[in-house]
């Protein structure tokens, strides 16, 4: 129920998102539906072991979901230094207005 309930949310989180976020979070949906069905079919059988194409499957999850969590770590990444780098190019804003302000008198 769990891995069924991260899928779905990851399935509705992906629909606000765009581009490779987008995609990683259907890539991420899937996986988690894929090994939620796995432990469907564990119950069933008892061991996670075997079959060995069980444990195959659940093995490319964890592959996919560790995959999937050093992509978002690294995009994140990515996205804070660009925004720090964007926000050192900014000018300075003064407080109390514009620095060329007249005080009233005239010149």
């Amino acid at each position: 129920m769990l891995w069924g309930a991260i899928a779905l949310a990851l399935l509705l989180a992906g629909r606000a998102q765009t581009g490779d976020r987008r995609r990683r979070c259907r890539i991420g949906a899937a996986t988690f539906g894929v090994f939620a069905a796995t432990d469907v079919v564990e119950i069933f059988i008892g061991s996670w072991g075997r079959p060995l194409a069980l444990f195959v499957v659940k093995a490319a999850c964890v592959g996919t979901m560790v995959w999937l969590l050093w992509a978002d770590t690294v995009d994140r990444r990515r996205t804070a230094t660009t925004e720090g780098e964007n926000r050192e190019s900014e000018p300075a804003e003064h407080e109390g207005g514009s620095a060329d302000r007249s005080d009233g008198a005239e010149n």
